[in-house]
């Protein structure tokens, strides 16, 4: 067992220590870097006065000319690595800058990992100490509602780009190889946990550049659209639930009410009426928090025609999205954490069945068949992001659990170009309750729904 751990350990230093070993000019970047800042904190009159970018790279130049250390040749470089610090995001900025990077994660000052095309990566920098991490997050964290100090040792911010923030601290670590020993050693640091918000796509976009779905998959969710189907779209995390979800919204018709609740403004639709209502931490007394469940009920009182609820995470929003979808409102949705449609429902149930009204099960499958029409499955694999199932919610089964009718199936057939697993979608034909709402709405079904793909 120790010779299996030590060749884990070994395995895991070949991909980390010697992929992120920085070579000496990265090293004296770091510390030009960290001069400057010194002598910028050292200014406090002209670090107060919050000048433009332009106006503050000038002075930044004329501060070095006092510090002989740093060589004129460097000079470009470690102002604009400064001026990241000042007005971005510091020692990353390469990588927020990078349309391609979905996510980045930062180990304290072990090493920082992002995702790029589906891959993690080792980015060449990491920051000098674990100090330097936290004093990172707060400048990111000033002027927002966020905290993060040893009293509250987490926070889940969101940022102005729309990224996502999540930081960990006191109580987590990673784990590393000693050279000298030989042993695995846990070593303590914050993780620092950034989803970039990549930007908006239309469902158009989704199918025609990131196939993310056919023809005539897009076909049936846009009908899906117009005929009001509420819906639950499932899959892990970084399918791209989120940005589905957001084209889905954006094809509500203009003359109605929209109401979004999250836990932080990450649904991003286009659309020119749009209520957004998020949470609210409690402040240092234990006062003042306002969660997704207080908005639930707050946005009933409202004159709100289509509620979407960002994700749902917990017995009591399952239960509360349930009750505010089945009083009238035109048309739901939401997300979870789900590895199949199937699974997607039963889990809804189940967090339902948690909540302290404690609703009998029966009645819950009773509210979750008035409430969602379908339920999506997205999955990511090596960078690839595919809907893999579309079911319908069977409305005429009315005992027990849900029965998922199967419209679209996803069957892997090979590789593609680059050597990635490939397949293709497999229609199974539009149901009875799908072409009903469509005759109800007037819509005449295009040819590429009206035959199922033989079996």
């Amino acid at each position: 067992m120790n010779k299996l751990l030590q060749e884990l350990a070994k395995r895991e230093q070949d991909n980390v220590i010697k992929t992120s070993t920085r070579n000496a000019q990265s090293d004296n970047i770091n510390n030009y870097t960290n001069r400057l800042l010194l002598e910028l904190e050292r200014n406090v009159e002209l670090f107060a006065q919050k000048l433009a970018r332009t106006e503050m790279s000038l002075r930044l130049y004329d501060l070095l000319r006092n510090i002989n250390e740093i060589p004129p040749s460097q000079h470009s470089q470690v102002v604009q690595r400064v001026l990241d610090h000042i007005y971005g995001y510091g020692i990353i900025q390469k990588l927020m800058d990078d349309p391609e990077v979905s996510d980045i994660q930062i180990a304290g000052n072990q090493y920082i990992r992002y995702v790029k095309d589906g891959e993690r990566k080792i980015f060449d920098y990491t920051f000098e100490s674990d100090d330097d991490v936290n004093q990172w997050v707060q400048r990111k964290l000033k002027g927002t509602p966020f905290r993060f100090d040893r009293s509250n040792a987490r926070t889940d911010a969101f940022l102005a780009d729309g990224s996502r923030l999540h930081v960990k601290g006191e109580v987590v670590g990673v784990q590393r190889l000693d050279e000298k020993t030989g042993k695995v050693l846990v070593k303590p640091c914050t993780i620092v946990t950034i989803r970039k918000f990549l930007g908006f796509f239309t469902l158009e976009q989704l199918w025609q550049e990131k196939k993310l779905f056919d023809e005539r998959a897009y076909l049936y969710l846009y009908l899906a659209s117009l005929i009001r189907y509420g819906f639950v779209l499932s899959g892990g995390t970084g399918s791209g639930k989120t940005t589905l979800m957001n084209a889905l919204i954006s094809k509500t018709p203009e003359d109605k009410q929209i109401g979004i609740l999250e836990e932080a403004p990450e649904l991003q639709p286009i659309h020119p009426f749009v209520m957004r209502y998020w949470e609210r931490q409690e402040n240092t007394e234990g006062k003042g928090r306002i969660g997704t469940d207080i908005n639930l009920k707050d946005v009933l009182r409202m004159f709100i025609d289509d509620l979407y609820v960002g994700e749902v995470r917990d017995a009591v929003m399952s239960y509360q999205f349930l009750q505010a979808a089945n009083t009238g409102s035109g048309r739901v949705g939401t997300t979870l954490h789900a590895k199949s449609a199937l699974g997607a429902v039963k889990r809804l149930h189940d967090l339902a069945s948690g909540s302290p009204e404690r609703l009998g099960s029966n009645a819950i499958w009773s509210n979750i068949r008035n409430t969602i029409d379908m339920v999506i499955q997205i999955q990511r694999f090596k960078g690839k992001r595919r809907i893999t199932e579309i079911a319908e919610v069977d409305p005429e089964k009315d005992q027990g659990e849900v029965r998922l009718i199967p419209v679209f199936t996803f069957e892997w057939t090979g590789v593609d170009e680059k050597g990635l697993p490939d397949g293709r979608l497999r229609f199974h034909g539009l149901t009875k309750n799908f072409l009903q709402e469509c005759a109800k709405w007037g819509i005449v079904i295009p040819k590429e729904l009206r035959e199922a793909d033989v079996a």
